[in-house]
């Protein structure tokens, strides 16, 4: 038996005309999560069993956003620095 069973498969589902296509979680304690990254933004689709709970949909989903907003953040800050040192070797 697996030390951690299926308990969070996700799988992207692209498709170009805003279709949120979600599927349920594989094991009682687990979640299931679709997604589908368009021009601008991610689509999410997030769910689990209320019989569990052990599971929060709302919890997981505002997880994945916090999650997602401070990757960006980092990518911003890494961006910035990038460009600064770029006009400090132009300046030079």
């Amino acid at each position: 038996m697996d030390a951690y069973p299926n308990i969070l498969p996700g799988n992207q589902l692209p498709t170009k005309y805003g279709v949120l296509v979600g599927y349920g979680p594989v094991v009682p304690d687990g979640y299931g999560c679709s997604y589908n990254p368009c021009e601008d933004h991610i689509d999410f689709c997030v769910s689990s069993f209320f019989s569990s709970k052990e599971t929060s949909s709302d919890f997981f989903a505002h997880s994945l956003e916090g999650s997602l907003l401070n990757m960006g953040e980092i990518c911003e800050k890494i961006s910035q620095m990038e460009l600064e040192a770029k006009q400090s070797n132009i300046s030079t």
